[in-house]
C-alpha cells in the first residue's frame, strides 16, 4: 500500500493559512523560504528545549501514569504523534511533535509556544480590542491535530480526564504575552475531522483550493517566489 507522511505543522498551514500550500509542495515540490521571524522562533524554542532539559525527573511508574490526580510533566518536545488516515488506496500519517505536553489535575494540557514579532504596543492595542488573545486557525488546526494524535496514541498508556490545547504567545525573548486555552470537546474533534477530509479532497484533486485574496498573507508565505497563486502586483 502507498503511504503519504504529511507533518502536522504543514497540514495545518495548508488549511488555516493558504490552501495553495498544498498544491505548492506536495504537488509541484516546491520549498518554502523560511523568513528571519521564522528563525528567530526556531532559536527561542531551542533555547526553551535546552531549560527544560535542566529540570530534574523522575521516570514515572506505571501506578503514577495510571492514576489521574498524580501530575505529570513531560521533556519539552519529547512527545511526538501520529494521526492514520486511509483514503483512495492511500495511507496517509499526519505526524508531529508537541513542544510541551502536562497532565495537571486530572486533565492534560498541550502546549505550543508562538513567537510573535509585532511590538508590544501593537500586542496590547489588540487585546484591548478583543479582551483575549486568540491564535489564527491553523494553529487552532495544529493543536487540535496534536490532541488527537495524543488520545489515539497514548490514551492506553495513561489515564486522564480531558484533554486541552494552549497556545502561550512569546515576544522575541520568550516572555510570555498571553495565553489561548480551549478544551479538545467534539466540537473542535468535528472541526479538525471537516479539515483533514477538505486537505485530503485537495491533495487528490477532488476539489479546488480556494484563495484567500489576502495580499499580506502573499506576502508573509514561504512560497511566495514561486507561487503561481500569488495576488497580482503583490510587492
Amino acid at each position: 500500500m502507498k503511504t503519504l507522511k504529511v507533518n502536522i505543522s504543514d497540514f495545518a498551514s495548508f488549511m488555516g493559512f493558504c490552501q495553495f500550500g498544498l498544491l505548492n509542495k506536495l504537488h509541484l515540490g516546491l520549498r518554502k523560504q523560511i523568513s528571519p521571524s521564522a528563525q528567530k522562533g526556531k532559536l527561542i524554542h531551542r533555547i526553551l528545549e535546552e531549560e527544560d532539559r535542566l529540570i530534574q525527573r523522575e521516570m514515572a511508574t506505571e501506578a503514577q501514569l495510571q492514576d489521574p490526580t498524580f501530575d505529570l510533566d513531560f521533556t519539552r518536545e519529547g512527545i511526538t504523534v501520529n494521526i492514520s488516515r486511509f483514503s483512495n488506496d492511500l495511507r496517509i500519517f499526519y505526524v508531529g511533535r508537541t513542544d510541551k505536553v502536562i497532565r495537571k489535575s486530572g486533565d492534560i494540557c498541550i502546549i505550543d509556544d508562538k513567537i510573535t514579532t509585532k511590538p508590544l504596543s501593537i500586542i496590547e492595542q489588540s487585546f484591548a480590542k478583543t479582551d483575549r488573545f486568540v491564535p489564527f486557525s491553523d494553529k487552532i488546526i495544529q493543536l487540535a491535530a496534536y490532541c488527537e494524535g495524543f488520545q489515539r496514541n497514548y490514551s492506553h498508556m495513561l489515564k486522564y480526564n480531558r484533554i486541552f490545547l494552549k497556545v502561550v504567545q512569546r515576544d522575541q525573548n520568550g516572555k510570555k504575552i498571553n495565553e489561548y486555552v480551549k478544551e479538545y470537546d467534539e466540537g473542535l474533534k468535528d472541526f479538525l475531522l471537516q479539515n483533514l477530509k477538505l486537505f485530503e479532497s485537495m491533495y487528490f484533486k477532488e476539489v479546488e483550493p480556494v484563495h484567500h485574496n489576502n495580499p499580506n498573507k502573499c506576502r508573509k508565505c514561504g512560497f511566495f517566489d514561486e507561487c503561481s497563486w500569488k495576488i497580482k502586483d503583490t510587492i
